[in-house]
């Protein structure tokens, strides 16, 4: 809550910033009128470091007493192997990482750059993410508990990706206020996919599962990230969000309506017991 609080305040100081200090007009194009957000940024990042390192105990909260060694290729493999939910996960957690490297990147550019939005315009779209999160994230989470997290999962992609052909078609500065509140819905359906995630394996192998998850989503998107770059550049930036749409529809929400709803499913734990330590 804290965090989008201040998502949502953020951009409404650094949009009056440029304005007001910096006197920007339109869309921001000189590098030096918005550097000095980036100073800002930087030394508030330095102090929460300091904070954490002299303020938050080092303690190790861990209740384990196991000294065995694992491996890291044979543990994914028989994770893998365990349950083929868990590599039609795998496949929907790249697609599901795909706006962080290959999307918001490029949102607010190309927002700029092809809808010609003015700074408080951009401020506003960001604003307008956060407030989402801030005002819906909760009760989203309450309808998944109720009536189970594939559905809602499956309604906040589909917000999301609303939002994402009105930026494509859309040049009013109202319709990209708009896109922004849509923007929020990723940020929502992530603890929806993450329990979802969580709930797919035994409590016992949870953390080598996220792990393994991770590490796969993580190597995807390094390349995804340059490869839009390149997309930007030589196709446009539509491009970039209509690969995205269509990896959604064509890949990850199939395989999600494939996924059992884990509200109410009960792992497998013997076939999870090669994983036993």
């Amino acid at each position: 809550m804290a965090a989008c609080i201040l998502g949502m305040v953020g951009p409404m100081i650094s949009g009056w910033f440029l304005v007001s200090v910096m006197k920007v007009e339109g869309t921001p194009t000189d590098p030096n009128s918005i550097r000095p957000l980036f100073f800002i940024t930087m030394t508030i990042t330095i102090i929460s470091l300091l904070v954490v390192v002299f303020k938050l105990s080092f303690a190790r909260w861990t209740t384990s007493n196991s000294t065995v060694k694992r491996n890291v290729i044979k543990d994914a493999a028989a994770i893998l192997k365990a349950d083929k939910n868990c590599v039609k996960w795998l496949f929907m957690a790249v697609v599901g990482n795909m706006p962080v490297a290959m999307v918001i990147p490029y949102v607010q550019l190309f927002a700029a750059e092809t809808k010609n939005a003015s700074a408080a315009t951009l401020a506003g779209m960001v604003t307008a993410t956060a407030l989402t999160s801030v005002v819906c994230g909760y009760f989203f989470g309450i309808l998944g508990d109720r009536f189970g997290r594939k559905k809602i999962l499956t309604l906040t992609i589909a917000l999301y990706l609303v939002g994402l052909v009105m930026l494509i078609t859309t040049k009013s500065p109202v319709m990209l206020l708009t896109v922004g509140i849509l923007q929020g819905f990723q940020e929502i359906g992530g603890p929806l996919a993450a329990s979802i995630q969580n709930e797919l394996v035994p409590h016992k192998v949870m953390g080598r599962w996220v792990g393994v998850v991770r590490f796969f989503s993580s190597m995807f998107s390094a390349l995804l990230a340059a490869l839009g770059g390149i997309i930007y550049d030589q196709l446009g930036g539509q491009w970039i969000f209509i690969i995205y749409i269509a990896c959604e529809i064509c890949i990850r929400l199939p395989l999600l309506f494939s996924l059992p709803e884990t509200l109410h499913h009960k792992v497998d734990e013997k076939a999870f017991a090669s994983l036993d330590d």
